[in-house]
């Protein structure tokens, strides 16, 4: 419609928020991260703010990107730029989006997940369920003596 010439209903920040979310909830094989990534390159170039609530999704959808190892990593470094870009323009990010980004760590670098979650503390959310739990599942699981 917006191509039709209503303005007005060109997608705002909200809607792309909610579709963010849509795909970090998809299940099988698909490439979550890939998409949240043009998805929010569409937002900026549509001069709409990216918030908490897109950063957070966006790193959830980083988490559950399946396939091969390549396009797991590939996820995790569209996360990790992600996570940077929300440190600077998210006031207070929420215990969520710790959360989300520290799962998306998961497997991949758990030095970036410690020093996420030191900032996570920073901002009073270092005793959060949510954070914990993600905390719990991206920690390396030891090795078992044979």
């Amino acid at each position: 419609l917006e191509r039709k010439g209503h303005k007005d209903l060109s997608p705002s920040a909200k809607t792309y928020g909610t579709i963010i979310r849509i795909i970090a909830n998809r299940k099988g094989p698909h490439d979550n991260a890939k998409k949240v990534k043009e998805l929010i390159q569409e937002m900026k170039n549509r001069s709409l703010q990216v918030d908490d609530f897109s950063f957070g999704y966006a790193f959830l959808a980083c988490s559950r990107t399946r396939g091969s190892k390549a396009r797991q990593n590939a996820a995790f470094v569209i996360a990790r730029s992600l996570y940077r870009e929300m440190l600077q323009k998210v006031k207070s990010p929420s215990a969520v989006s710790y959360a989300n980004f520290i799962q998306a760590c998961y497997g991949n670098n758990e030095k970036v997940a410690e020093e996420a979650y030191l900032d996570c503390c920073k901002h009073g959310h270092g005793q959060d369920v949510r954070v914990m739990r993600a905390i719990k599942r991206s920690a390396p699981r030891p090795r078992r003596r044979r």
